[in-house]
């Protein structure tokens, strides 16, 4: 029906809306859309986003993709939320930050909110053998936007959103 073709064996894989109305893959720096149900028309979108090293669709009626592009030659890292109807639009929601050398990138069921887990390798102050990590939380909209403050020093291990939409849970700190 279609082939595409993918050099890297790393985030390789199509993200489809929940309505299959559009699928997306990140390529070579370029966020590429797809029409499912007519796959002959190959790309319909496409945004170009240099250094861009992961990309993940949010659930929902109203589907939004979150990008971000790693800390790079002093740099900040970032991330940044596009209407996915709207790829080539300012972004909705966007923040910049230091220590991010990969993100671990969750949306909550309804779409609306992303929980960004930002990590290093290796941790400058030595205070920790697995680098350092800092839990973030955007909303889509573009309304509000924090660091998520533990309680206690130490590496985030997981996160998770609960059912509602409205809460998450964290495994952090040493043993």
């Amino acid at each position: 029906m279609f082939a595409l073709t993918q050099k890297s064996q790393e985030i390789w894989n199509l993200q489809y809306t929940d309505a299959e109305s559009h699928a997306l893959r990140l390529s070579g720096g370029e966020i590429q859309v797809f029409n499912p149900g007519d796959w002959s028309k190959g790309v319909v979108d496409k945004l170009r986003v240099e250094g861009c090293t992961s990309v993940t669709l949010s659930p929902g009626l109203n589907p939004h993709v979150a990008i971000f592009v790693a800390e790079k030659k002093g740099q900040p890292a970032t991330i940044r939320i596009h209407g996915l109807l709207a790829l080539t639009s300012p972004p909705t929601s966007q923040k910049t930050f230091f220590k991010a050398d990969r993100a671990q990138i969750k949306w909550n069921d309804l779409g609306t909110q992303v929980l960004v887990l930002t990590q290093t390798d290796v941790d400058k102050s030595n205070k920790s053998y697995y680098g350092e990590s800092m839990l973030y939380l955007l909303s889509a909209a573009g309304n509000f936007d924090c660091r998520v403050t533990l309680d206690k020093e130490g590496p985030v291990h997981d996160f998770s959103w609960s059912p509602n939409s409205k809460e998450f849970g964290v495994v952090y700190g040493c043993v």
